[in-house]
């Protein structure tokens, strides 16, 4: 029974590493949606809260896609990241540090909410598909965003994909609250056209750089709390302002969302297998136990004579002629070959002989096999009388 335990271990840690070396961990797939809900991207600045309410319902509303940048986080002590929010408003030459960008451009009008409410963008001019993994080697290391879109798409030059992460509903030290708070934000200009094979693009959020932002990567099953925005932005090809070409939005995975069932099938089925094997060398040891005999023997007369006790259990028992080790000889013989389940006989026999007293006795028991009792008692004469021995077994 042993060594069938050993082989059980053996088989869960294979398992286990097994799943230590699976590379994703967590994996999603979305498509573009061909909808004119603009992308409102809002740089946050003092006394926004009601206004920022307002969008926050629009965006729950599914009237618009809404980006909160968390300018002068620096400032607010609340733990927010605010940096990528500097660096993004500055490249407008925003003098002020905070207002608003519509579907890629500044808005610079007094009635915000008039103009977000009159925004749209145009219909999609391509669909595009974007894949999310959380990798890593034995436990997650980066996540990957990769697009694709088709081969006709036509763009110029300046075109960028820009991937915004958000925390869905973030609260900070102070217990401020606000909705599609940006955790991060990249760009990607580096992608390359091919006229005849799908175009794709990737950005590569690393765990140090993901960890600053408030992101931490190891906690796969939390990673639902996020959103990204995966949107390709440039000038419009007929040079009428900035256009939106193709937009993606949808949660970061989570590892218990988008476990992948066939990387699961091969270990599942080998613990199955483990588990059904496991049960049959447990049952066959469970009648063993209850199956075969037992030998015992005690000695009488200082040695000069042994009484040997044979008892059967649930298995009948063909006795054959028993085995003496060392100098020790038997005076007479077993005076039964045969016995049935559950039955017991005990016989005396005279003895000669020195030192440790080991008889072995081979017997065939029904359903089981052929199998052998040892009978070890220690030498009779520096013990005294009282001394009983019990048999052991192997197959």
């Amino acid at each position: 029974m042993k060594r069938y335990l050993i082989l059980f271990s053996f088989l869960l840690f294979s398992i286990h590493v097994s799943a230590e070396t699976i590379s994703v961990f967590a994996h999603a797939s979305y498509q573009s949606s061909d909808d004119a809900k603009p992308i409102v991207e809002w740089f946050h600045g003092p006394g926004d809260d009601e206004f920022v309410n307002q969008l926050e319902q629009l965006d729950e509303n599914g009237d618009i896609h809404l980006v909160h940048w968390r300018t002068g986080a620096e400032f607010e002590g609340g733990g927010w990241p605010g940096d990528e929010a500097d660096i993004r408003i500055s490249s407008f030459q925003n003098p002020y540090g905070t207002g608003m960008i519509i579907n890629g451009e500044m808005v610079n009008e007094s009635n915000l909410l008039q103009v977000v409410g009159q925004a749209s963008r145009e219909n999609e001019h391509f669909p595009m598909e974007v894949e999310v993994k959380v990798v890593g080697k034995n436990q997650p290391s980066y996540i990957e965003i990769r697009g694709t879109f088709p081969s006709d798409a036509e763009l110029n030059d300046q075109c960028q994909i820009h991937v915004f992460v958000m925390e869905k509903n973030a609260e900070d030290i102070h217990g401020r609250q606000v909705n599609n708070l940006l955790r991060d934000w990249s760009v990607d200009a580096s992608f390359q056209l091919f006229n005849d094979s799908a175009n794709n693009w990737s950005v590569v959020l690393e765990e140090e750089h993901l960890l600053g932002s408030g992101i931490d990567i190891q906690s796969t099953n939390q990673l639902h709390k996020y959103e990204f925005i995966a949107v390709m932005m440039g000038p419009s090809n007929d040079g009428d302002g900035y256009a939106v070409f193709s937009m993606v939005r949808g949660e970061l995975p989570n590892s218990w969302q988008s476990m992948n069932a066939k990387a699961l099938l091969a270990p599942s089925i080998l613990m199955v297998m483990v588990l059904v094997g496991l049960f049959f060398v447990a049952n066959a040891e469970r009648q063993r136990e209850h199956g075969l005999p037992l030998l015992k023997g005690s000695w009488i007369e200082n040695g000069k004579s042994i009484r040997i006790t044979f008892e059967t259990k649930t298995c009948a028992t063909k006795i054959e002629r028993p085995i003496l080790h060392g100098s020790w000889r038997l005076s007479g013989r077993l005076k039964l070959d045969h016995l049935g389940p559950n039955e017991q006989f005990a016989q005396v026999l005279k003895t000669r002989g020195s030192g440790p007293f080991h008889l072995q006795l081979p017997v065939e028991v029904e359903d089981l096999g052929e199998w052998v009792l040892d009978l070890k008692l220690r030498d009779p004469r520096p013990t005294d009388s009282s001394q009983e021995g019990l048999s052991s077994e192997h197959g």
